[in-house]
């Protein structure tokens, strides 16, 4: 396995030491992986850390969110002034952090006394005036800047409130809170850090290390003082030392301020900062991946490399909340939140249901986006395309001839269809005039079906044109016979006959047995109607009551022939 970074020794450390001693072998088993450098190298600095707090010098436990990791090289004065120093707290390029105790008002605070190097003579003349502006800064979320001056070599200091709690990011992993318990302590830095942009003061170093949360669960920003300080004269005249490396914690530097350009600072760089922040609390990364990278390559990839979208880490996180923090990481500051409050804000209507201000980015910015960033390649792309483009104007300059010309052709063939649907019309018209139904019908069966209207409709009604239909029985003979009342309707069949009215009603129903009957009315039967029955080779009339009226045998050799009507 590589060589471990000390990055990733000194995270897994910060995380380790704030366990208790019965759970770090299981976190570092999980951790490390495998990877016996690691392991050793954190082990190593956690047996130093349980040394530095049984010795005398210190007091144990961390404070203000600092923790001894390396040997400290300041040596610790007996006191400043009016405050009597009690323990280093911690020691970085920025200055020592002393926990010290004021006497008058009697209080713990944290004294940071500020490396030499990093004020000017010029904005040491302001220092004063800039003190007493974060002096007023009162609010629940930012450690109170108490009193603030210089020591005896000049040095300035700043006596701000003692917090006991834990970075942000450490806080969040050991309460294993979920996302919109995250979401909700982010909102209320944002609430701080707007209470200070509202009053003119831009923190410049915003990070996990700079958010601490007390045992109440309350987050407090730290640090704003040193940031607002420091900066102006760092960004000005020390911003790079001799490696190259940049005032703040690179990770969380917007690209204006990566470019150490003081004027192109406002309110919009700490949201970047926010959004970096947000961005890690929900995804346990950074937005970009800066391991090992040199800080002119960290620089380049914060200013030109676009950062990861929060749903690719994880897709719980697609839709409203990778909106927020895209917003918040934008690159070209005016696309930004114009203020934390703004951030906070758009947090609180995703935790609340409610439709966020916030909107992803159109496609055509994406597009300028792109350009911008691979203009040799657009450049090439937009000959292909051009090319493509005039070949494509050729095609569909072709393609719109050949269908004119079948629109043509089209066109021809429905009139001609339209044509012989009007001449089949008229011909079923004139067959219907002079009563020729089964003529009618053939010319309405040829008229095309696609053209079939109205006309077409009330032609083929008229194809039947039967007073009544009824249904009668199968094998049922009928016809039709006169009598007094009218025309009606005689069904035979073997030996039954039906007498029906014209609408289907049945007048009588009579049953013989002979082979065949008939019925008839006739002058001799008068409003009665006459049946006939075939019996044997004989035929007999009979009536209504089955008297037999009359019988008539048939000569030698013929057989009688009944069923049919007889007027």
């Amino acid at each position: 396995m590589p060589e471990p970074s000390p990055e990733a020794i000194e995270q897994l450390f910060q995380q380790a030491a704030d366990l208790p001693l019965e759970q770090r072998a299981g976190f570092l088993d999980a951790r490390c992986n495998g990877d016996g450098r690691l392991r050793v190298a954190v082990e190593e600095l956690l047996d130093f850390d349980a040394k530095v707090k049984d010795d005398p010098e210190f007091l144990q436990g961390p404070t203000a969110g600092f923790r001894a990791t390396l040997p400290l090289s300041t040596a610790m004065p007996a006191s400043f002034g009016r405050y009597r120093i009690l323990r280093i707290c911690g020691e970085g390029g920025m200055g020592v952090v002393y926990e010290a105790e004021q006497d008058n008002p009697r209080r713990t605070v944290a004294l940071k006394v500020i490396s030499p190097g990093l004020v000017s003579l010029e904005h040491a003349k302001r220092f004063n005036h800039e003190a007493q502006i974060l002096g007023r800064l009162q609010h629940p979320g930012i450690a109170q800047v108490y009193d603030a001056g210089f020591v005896e070599d000049g040095r300035p200091y700043f006596a701000m409130e003692f917090i006991r709690g834990m970075p942000l990011d450490a806080y969040t992993r050991n309460r294993h809170l979920d996302a919109s318990a995250r979401l909700e302590l982010m909102a209320r830095v944002c609430d701080a850090v707007q209470h200070a942009h509202d009053r003119g003061v831009i923190h410049r170093d915003l990070k996990p290390a700079n958010i601490l949360v007390d045992e109440s669960g309350q987050p407090k920003v730290v640090d704003f003082g040193v940031a607002h300080v420091a900066a102006a004269d760092v960004l000005r005249t020390v911003s790079r030392t001799h490696t190259g490396e940049l005032l703040g914690t690179l990770s969380y530097m917007s690209p204006e301020q990566i470019a150490a350009d003081p004027s192109g600072l406002d309110a919009r760089s700490d949201v970047y900062a926010l959004g970096v922040i947000l961005f890690e609390l929900l995804a346990d990364r950074l937005p970009y991946r800066l391991d090992k990278l040199p800080v002119h390559e960290v620089a380049r990839v914060i200013r030109e490399q676009e950062p990861s979208r929060l749903g690719s880490v994880d897709a719980h996180f697609r839709g409203d909340v990778e909106i927020i923090a895209a917003k918040a990481l934008e690159k070209d500051k005016t696309r930004r939140y114009a203020g934390a409050g703004d951030l906070a804000s758009d947090i609180r209507h995703f935790l609340r249901g409610e439709p966020i201000v916030a909107r992803p980015p159109s496609a055509i910015y994406q597009l300028q986006k792109f350009a911008r960033r691979h203009k040799a390649l657009v450049g090439g792309a937009v000959g292909v395309v051009a090319a493509l483009v005039l070949g494509l104007i050729g095609t569909i300059m072709f393609a719109v001839e050949a269908d004119r010309h079948a629109e043509t052709a089209r066109q021809n063939e429905l009139e001609a269809r339209s044509q012989t649907y009007r001449a089949r019309i008229a011909a079923a018209t004139a067959a219907l005039g002079n009563h020729d139904v089964s003529d009618a019908a053939r010319q309405l069966d040829e008229a095309p079906e696609e053209l079939r209207g109205w006309e077409w409709r009330h032609l083929h009604s008229r194809l039947d044109d039967s007073s009544s239909v009824f249904s009668v029985k199968p094998g049922e003979i009928t016809r039709l016979v006169q009598s007094p009342e009218g025309t009606r309707v005689v069904a035979f069949i073997n030996t039954a006959v039906r007498l029906l009215e014209q609408d289907g009603r049945e007048v009588l129903s009579r049953s013989f047995t002979g082979p065949r009957v008939w019925i008839s009315f006739d002058q001799f039967s008068g409003r009665q109607p006459r049946i006939a029955d075939a019996h044997g080779n004989a035929v007999r009339i009979v009536d209504l009551q089955g008297h037999i009226g009359q019988q008539v045998k048939a000569p030698p050799g013929m057989v009688p022939e009944i069923g049919r009507a007889h007027v």
